[in-house]
């Protein structure tokens, strides 16, 4: 018995000829059941007319993202029951490429997305959904929008994690372009422009958050350094207060604040919102969004952009943290024979003042404790001070003698390391050497602090943003020593 024979059959029973359920319907020339094959080849009258819409998109002249945006709208309000196993992929998803099959099993799909009901199906419908919602299509308002996007990141980072930086990136482009509340804007608290801020606002900022700007956005690595891992907390607290010390003369007597000392002028780009995605720019009088204190982006003929400090690390601020260590190894009694130059007296003399201060209050707290036993306490520092000179005086001499800790140390380099080690400090041209053996100059000066750090204890090299590198001048006068023995 075929299909037909057996739909027929199952009509002639007499159960349901007499049965009163019949008694009440309006019968059509549609037979009630149907094949699968039937099933499969009905396509929606809204689905036709839709298809009808395309064939004419596909002659018009406009952008993809146009007829994309307008035939989205036709069907933001359609709602299908369909469902398949789909297989449909393409890296650009728009309706024009689906089959009328496809669409239904989209359409179908995204009804039960809209209920909060997200199965995975092709990620290809997933990146159509997110296009639509970008392009305000079948949300209420921007919010909304803003609400769905964030919903459907939140599922797809378990479903299918790929998608989710471009939806990050895609939800932070959108609170802009809509001009939502700047507070929803989620700052990554790493980035270098939030550090930036923190700088720029430093009145608001605690002392953790300015010492992790200030380390972060300084070309030179306090926290790599001896001093610092010794003493960190009062480098945090000196470092800090003599940043805010010199931010306040700045703004009282410059022409230009500390922070533009460091970090320039704002500078102006180009940017382009929604990368990867296919949206519709529509051509308004878009007003500035101001994204905080040191960002604003605009629209100005026919493209957005962003006024903003460059994103990059400060030598300028490397500067203030090598005088910054080189002012501080006297009182934490460390030797340091670097003659500064880059800051002018005046600025020397405040830095100064800061340690000095800093100290100062150290030992009134100690002194504090019990003023009659002044004398015994006087006579017992003076006695621990004679020792720990006799013990550092011993230490030097014990260091100068420890030569073959030297050798053993740069014989520890590589081959590249320590030909790089010796063109830097013969004053060579090492920018052509280094392009010409396609060395990384970044990497083979990591390489020379850290082998260098379990002798001298910290970095003997600066680089900053141009690959250019000097030798921090305490360890000239020991480096010269282990490279002429190397060379010998």
């Amino acid at each position: 018995m075929d299909t037909k024979e057996l739909i027929q059959f199952l009509l002639n029973q007499e159960k349901i000829k007499n049965g009163h359920e019949f008694d009440s319907m309006i019968f059509r020339d549609e037979p009630i059941l149907k094949t699968a094959r039937q099933v499969k080849n009905f396509t929606p009258k809204e689905i036709v007319e839709f298809r009808k819409q395309i064939r004419q998109s596909k002659l018009g002249k406009e952008s993809e993202a146009y007829y994309f945006y307008h035939l989205g709208k036709q069907m933001e309000n359609y709602e299908d029951d369909y469902f398949a196993i789909n297989a449909f992929f393409h890296p650009t998803p728009t309706y024009q490429r689906m089959t009328d099959e496809d669409l239904r099993c989209y359409f179908g799909w995204r009804t039960k997305v809209r209920k909060n009901q997200v199965e995975f199906s092709s990620i290809s419908f997933a990146y159509l959904y997110v296009y639509e919602l970008l392009n305000q299509i079948g949300v209420t308002s921007p919010l909304d929008g803003y609400q769905k996007l964030t919903f459907f990141l939140e599922v797809m980072t378990s479903l299918h994690q790929t998608m989710v930086p471009l939806l990050k990136n895609w939800i932070e482009d959108y609170i802009i372009y809509y001009h939502l509340d700047s507070t929803l804007l989620k700052e990554n608290e790493s980035s270098l422009n939030h550090h930036l801020l923190t700088l720029f606002e430093i009145s608001k900022a605690s002392e953790k958050q300015i010492f992790e700007a200030i380390e972060n956005l300084s070309t030179y690595p306090l926290k790599r350094t001896k001093i610092y891992q010794e003493h960190e907390k009062e480098v945090r607290q000196i470092i800090v207060k003599a940043y805010q010390v010199l931010d306040a003369h700045y703004a009282k007597k410059k022409k230009i604040s500390f922070f533009e000392k460091n970090f320039k002028k704002k500078i102006v780009r180009k940017v382009y919102f929604f990368k990867g995605a296919l949206f519709y720019f529509k051509d308004n009088d878009y007003q500035p969004y101001y994204k905080n204190a040191i960002t604003t982006y605009f629209y100005q003929n026919h493209q957005w952009y962003k006024e903003s400090y460059e994103e990059k690390k400060s030598k300028e601020l490397g500067y203030f943290c090598l005088t910054m260590e080189i002012l501080l190894k006297p009182y934490f009694q460390m030797e340091s024979n670097v003659i500064l130059s880059h800051f002018s007296q005046e600025i020397i003399k405040k830095l100064k003042q800061v340690i000095e201060s800093y100290f100062n209050v150290k030992r009134k707290k100690v002194i504090a404790i019990d003023t009659s036993q002044l004398a015994s306490i006087r006579k017992q520092a003076q006695k621990t001070f004679d020792q720990l000179i006799t013990e550092e005086e011993q230490k030097e001499e014990e260091v100068i003698e420890e030569k073959p800790q030297n050798e053993t140390f740069v014989f520890h380099l590589t081959k590249d390391a320590f030909t790089f080690l010796s063109l830097l400090f013969n004053h060579k041209d090492y920018h052509s050497y280094a392009k010409e053996k396609k060395w990384m100059i970044s990497l083979l000066v990591d390489e020379i602090n850290e082998k260098c750090f379990d002798t001298f204890q910290d970095n003997i090299l600066m680089i900053d943003d141009n690959d250019d590198v000097t030798i921090v001048e305490d360890y000239i006068k020991d480096l010269k020593g282990m490279l002429q023995h190397e060379n010998t």
